[in-house]
């Protein structure tokens, strides 16, 4: 059976040489216009730099 939990999930990926600063401007951005063009998004999560399995390798340059 087809799941719908009224979820989407996406992941960005920027250059490695990124700061964290950057980063998380890029998300906020991201975050804006994700809202922007989908009214009915209530809540948004981003996790930068910070796998959810400890042993995959996650840097600042990628958010979830």
């Amino acid at each position: 059976p087809r799941l719908d939990e009224g979820a989407i999930a996406m992941q960005i990926w920027r250059i490695p040489s990124i700061s964290l600063e950057q980063s998380n401007q890029i998300s906020l951005r991201v975050e804006r216009e994700v809202k922007g063009a989908f009214p009915e998004v209530k809540t948004i999560v981003s996790r930068t730099g910070r796998p959810e399995i400890a042993t995959d390798p996650m840097g600042v340059e990628i958010s979830d």
